[in-house]
C-alpha cells in the first residue's frame, strides 16, 4: 500500500516581527546564502586554516537561525487524500497568480495588508477543506457504527440521525467551498489580466524610447553631417583648372 499523498498549507508565522523572513524569497535566499558559506568555510578548513573556518559557520549559524525559527513556528494546515489534492490543486494556483499579480496593482492596492489578507484567508479556507474532510471521515465511521445492529435497535435510529447532520453539514461546506474557489478564480482572472495589460503597457512604452532613441540618433548624424544645400566646390576647381590650363597651352605653346 503506497503512502497517502499529502499537502501541506503553510500561513504566517505565530510569531508576529519573524513573519516577513517566513515568505517567499528570504528562505530560498537564506538557503543560497548557507549553501555558498558553508562552502567556503569547507574550503578553510581543509585548506588548514580552521579559524576562519569556525567564524564563518558561526556567522552563517547566527544569520540563518531567526529564519529557520520563523518557517518552524508557520501555521500549517494538512490536506490528505485525493479529495484534499483535487480540491487544493486549482485554489493554490489562483493564490500564487493573485502573490504574482498583486505588485502590478500598487499603487492603486495597498501590497502589504493586501499580501496579508490574502495569507490569511488561504489558510482560512485550507482549514475549512480540512474541516470537511474531518467531516467525511466521521461520516465514514458512523456507517461502519451501524453493522450488525438490529433494525429495532434505537442506536440504529441515533446513528441514522446523525448521519444526516453530517449529510447536511458536508452540503453546506462542499457549497461554501465551490463558492469561494469560484470568487477566488475569478479575482485571480481579473488581476492576471491587469497586470498582463500593465506589462504590455511597459513594453510599448519601452519599444517607444528606443524608436525616439533612434530617431534621436539619426537627427544628430544628419545635422553633423554636410547639409544637402552646402555649396558644391567641385565646379568652381573645374573651372580654375581649365583657366590654369589653357594658360600654360598659350604659353608653352599648342602642342600641350
Amino acid at each position: 500500500m503506497g503512502r497517502e499523498r499529502k499537502h501541506v498549507v503553510y500561513g504566517a508565522s505565530r510569531v508576529p516581527f519573524l513573519r516577513p523572513l517566513a515568505r517567499p524569497p528570504v528562505p530560498s535566499r537564506t538557503y543560497l546564502g548557507c549553501t555558498a558559506s558553508g562552502s567556503i568555510a569547507g574550503g578553510f578548513l581543509f585548506s588548514g586554516h580552521p579559524s576562519p573556518a569556525l567564524v564563518l559557520f558561526g556567522a552563517t549559524a547566527l544569520a540563518a537561525t531567526p529564519v529557520l525559527v520563523a518557517l518552524g513556528t508557520r501555521r500549517h494546515v494538512v490536506l490528505t487524500g485525493p479529495y484534499g489534492w483535487r480540491t487544493w490543486t486549482p485554489i493554490g494556483k489562483a493564490y500564487a497568480r493573485l502573490l504574482r499579480s498583486l505588485p502590478e496593482l500598487h499603487p492603486m492596492i495597498e501590497l502589504r495588508p493586501t499580501r496579508l489578507a490574502l495569507e490569511r484567508d488561504r489558510l482560512d479556507l485550507a482549514d475549512l477543506v480540512a474541516r470537511r474532510q474531518r467531516v467525511e471521515a466521521v461520516r465514514g465511521s458512523v456507517r461502519t457504527a451501524g453493522y450488525g445492529l438490529t433494525a429495532d435497535d434505537p442506536v440504529r435510529d441515533e446513528l441514522d440521525r446523525r448521519a444526516r447532520l453530517l449529510g447536511d453539514t458536508l452540503a453546506e461546506q462542499d457549497a461554501e467551498i465551490a463558492l469561494r474557489t469560484e470568487r477566488l478564480i475569478a479575482l485571480a482572472d481579473r488581476w492576471s489580466e491587469f497586470a498582463y495589460r500593465r506589462a504590455a503597457e511597459r513594453r510599448a512604452a519601452r519599444r517607444s524610447r528606443r524608436a525616439l532613441g533612434t530617431i534621436a540618433t539619426v537627427d544628430a548624424t544628419l545635422d553633423a553631417g554636410t547639409p544637402v544645400t552646402a555649396r558644391d566646390p567641385v565646379p568652381e576647381l573645374a573651372e580654375r583648372t581649365d583657366a590654369v590650363l589653357g594658360a600654360y597651352r598659350e604659353l608653352t605653346g599648342p602642342d600641350i
